[in-house]
């Protein structure tokens, strides 16, 4: 091959990385919004079951199962203080630290209140989450598809300069 083909090749390559990133990016944010809608959704039907029925932990638990992070939780309950293993659980998911938070809170208090109270603060997190998940879906909408036209930049930029 001649010089002029591998800086081609270079050239070619650096823009594919670029373009790379850009959709690793959009991706990310995309499996941040799948997670706060699999959250919100089990801390609604968590909410739902301890305002009609008010079981114990254990059966609300074992409710919302099916969702990864209250598989979780429910894997670990029994085992350490409920609030730790909420915490830890909630590490395990990609989301913003103000997200965390907002996720926490309502572990600091299943299990040491009444139903009601439980409830509603499952319904506040799920209510901040899902705000939080609106925005970030109309992020993805606006600035989605710009992150792979930047990454693209970015590629074509590097190359020109090496080339």
């Amino acid at each position: 091959m001649t010089a002029l083909a591998l800086r081609l090749a270079g050239s070619a390559m650096l823009i594919a990385a670029g373009t790379m990133l850009g959709w690793g990016r959009l991706r990310e944010m995309e499996r941040r919004l799948t997670t706060l809608r699999c959250v919100c959704e089990g801390l609604g039907r968590m909410a739902a079951e301890l305002e009609t029925l008010a079981p114990p932990l254990r059966q609300v638990l074992s409710g919302v199962r099916d969702l990864p992070f209250f598989r979780l939780v429910a894997a670990g309950f029994g085992g350490e203080r409920f609030q730790d293993l909420w915490q830890r659980a909630a590490e395990t998911l990609p989301l913003s630290e103000a997200e965390r938070r907002a996720l926490a809170a309502p572990g600091a208090v299943l299990g040491r209140c009444d139903a009601a109270t439980a409830a509603a603060e499952l319904t506040l997190a799920r209510r901040a989450l899902s705000e939080r998940a609106d925005a970030l879906e109309r992020d993805i909408a606006a600035r989605g598809r710009r992150f792979a036209g930047l990454g693209a930049a970015l590629g074509a930029i590097a190359a020109a300069v090496l080339f």
